[in-house]
């Protein structure tokens, strides 16, 4: 039907969605200067779950949980924000295993202090660990590699200023929900600095405006943004290959990514939801 090497480009691309759906999702980040609201849209307790779909099957769930308590980091008071990721038994008949956990640390002003991550595929494990330094105006990365014994490989990423500093991915989603979409424009080019795979990247993305989707939850309007990355040699297939859905509400709540492929395609969407205060969906009051 399709030869083994998409298959597993496929599925590591289906693990990526599910627990970086994150990744994805907080891509507007930087403009916090300019659309930042003054309360964080989330709250103690709250936890999000989505599903990950191929042709209609389930392949992958991630989760993103706010603890019920507020942590000391770097001496703030911080949000602690869980997100995991795992293949389900589809997957696992292809041969291939994920189990990613991603653990962030932020103050009120969604600013990152600590990131740690684990992940696993198969037999391969990766941790890292990020502690970001706001006097120094640098990111600390601390990477171990089961292909390299576990060794410790230590790096620093320097970022412009505290209002826009570089982003984990875990961090990304949650400013990208205190931002005021309302002072965007549509077609509105925004571009953003976060770390992944032990890389500082840059990419931007465009804000498509509104639009009314059906999901399992009901019909929700959103605000929908998509990422500008490259097509060419890759398993993405169209002009815009990856559409974001973010509810148009005050919670902001992530709930469908869309991704086309060269074979059929992906989707992400929220599944359940809890902890989150007033009415939700359909109407988005």
């Amino acid at each position: 039907m399709y030869s083994c090497s998409f298959l597993f480009r496929f599925v590591r691309y289906i693990q990526k969605l599910g627990s970086s759906f994150l990744l994805l999702v907080g891509i507007l980040c930087v403009q916090l200067q300019m659309a930042h609201t003054a309360v964080l849209p989330f709250q103690l307790g709250e936890a999000l779950t989505y599903h990950a779909y191929f042709f209609g099957i389930q392949a992958g769930t991630a989760t993103m949980q706010v603890d019920d308590q507020v942590h000391s980091c770097n001496e703030q008071s911080c949000y602690k924000i869980q997100v995991k990721g795992i293949s389900n038994k589809a997957v696992a008949l292809l041969g291939f295993k994920v189990s990613h956990s991603y653990e962030s640390y932020l103050d009120v002003d969604a600013r990152p202090h600590k990131f740690f991550a684990r992940i696993q595929d198969n037999d391969y494990i990766r941790e890292e660990s990020i502690n970001f330094d706001y006097k120094g105006k640098k990111a600390n990365m601390t990477v171990a590699e089961s292909t390299h014994n576990m060794k410790q490989v230590e790096n620093y990423f320097p970022f412009g200023s505290d209002e826009a500093p570089i982003w984990d991915m875990v961090s990304m989603i949650c400013a990208l929900r205190s931002i005021d979409v309302s002072k965007l424009e549509v077609g509105q080019h925004l571009s953003f600095g976060f770390l992944l795979d032990g890389r500082a990247m840059q990419e931007g993305i465009l804000f498509l405006g509104k639009k009314t989707i059906t999901t399992k939850l009901g019909s929700i309007l959103t605000n929908v943004f998509a990422p500008i990355i490259p097509t060419k040699g890759t398993i993405f297939a169209g002009e815009r290959p990856i559409e974001l859905f973010i509810a148009d509400d005050a919670h902001k709540v992530p709930i469908k990514l869309r991704v086309n492929l060269i074979v059929g395609s992906v989707e992400m969407e929220l599944a359940s939801y809890k902890g989150l205060n007033g009415i939700l969906f359909p109407e988005n009051q």
